[in-house]
């Protein structure tokens, strides 16, 4: 069942919180930093992997995929190119 979650300048990690409730991979902050950035924005449930994607293209973050399965949002520097994976 698709969720449509919207948000207007939320924390990121409060974001986080909420996406993981209907992701199949839990998604974990690495840099605390990042945890106060403000999201405003739309995530489709069904469609987290994209969002994730779309997340790197508008703010200075990567992500990694852990061993056991967890998705790492990390700080990316401002000059480093975007990651496309």
């Amino acid at each position: 069942m698709q969720q449509i979650l919207s948000f207007d300048g939320i924390p990121l990690d409060v974001v986080i919180d909420d996406v993981n409730r209907y992701s199949d991979r839990r998604i974990v902050i690495g840099d605390a930093k990042l945890s106060q950035i403000r999201y405003t924005g739309t995530v489709f449930t069904p469609s987290i992997d994209e969002w994730l994607r779309a997340l790197t293209d508008v703010y200075p973050v990567r992500f990694a995929k852990a061993a056991n399965g967890d998705i790492e949002l990390e700080s990316r520097p401002p000059t480093e190119k975007l990651q496309k994976n």
